[in-house]
């Protein structure tokens, strides 16, 4: 089995053939111009970065939550997609 914990720093899956660290983050309304969030992750097996990603959300968030949970969906999304 997959054990998932979720710890001060990110998301951690770990199994016996591999382990992986997630982290992701969002600033709500970051931008200044339009007022849109960015949303990033990176992800690393055993220490090494194997895929990352920053991207300014295209809708404009109501709440740092909405923000953060925006980035959630990006980031698992590639999750999914490295599984």
């Amino acid at each position: 089995g997959i054990d998932v914990a979720q710890s001060v720093h990110g998301i951690v899956i770990s199994q016996k053939k591999y382990a992986l660290d997630i982290f992701e983050d969002a600033d709500w309304a970051g931008s200044p111009s339009d007022r849109r969030s960015t949303s990033g992750y990176c992800v690393l097996i055993r220490g090494n970065l194997i895929s990352w990603k920053s991207k300014k959300q295209v809708v404009i968030a109501r709440s740092s939550a909405e923000a953060e949970s925006r980035a959630m969906e990006l980031t698992t999304c590639e999750i999914i997609w490295l599984r």
